[in-house]
């Protein structure tokens, strides 16, 4: 299983809509679908520069959720940190 880099802000952020655990487990689903997205320069971000991942799975229930993240170095290991997350509703299936 991945290890995952949390922290207030992308926490708070991510679970105001979709419960960490089933972050977490979308993101440790092999059949989850992971498509890199490079990010565009937007001045208010300071780490838009990185390359950002789109992640397509679904929860324990089968719902579509959808992941951005980034993958960093902490310490001697890298984590996948989630930026942004949200449920996907059926007509976007």
């Amino acid at each position: 299983m991945p290890k995952f880099d949390w922290d207030d802000g992308n926490r708070n952020k991510c679970a105001a809509r979709v419960p960490i655990e089933e972050i977490e487990a979308v993101l440790s689903d092999p059949d989850t679908i992971v498509t890199p997205q490079f990010a565009l320069s937007v001045d208010d971000d300071p780490d838009a520069e990185e390359t950002r991942y789109r992640a397509t799975g679904k929860n324990h229930e089968g719902r579509g959720v959808f992941v951005v993240f980034t993958v960093r170095s902490v310490g001697d290991e890298l984590r996948l940190r989630p930026i942004s997350v949200h449920y996907i509703h059926r007509s976007k299936r």
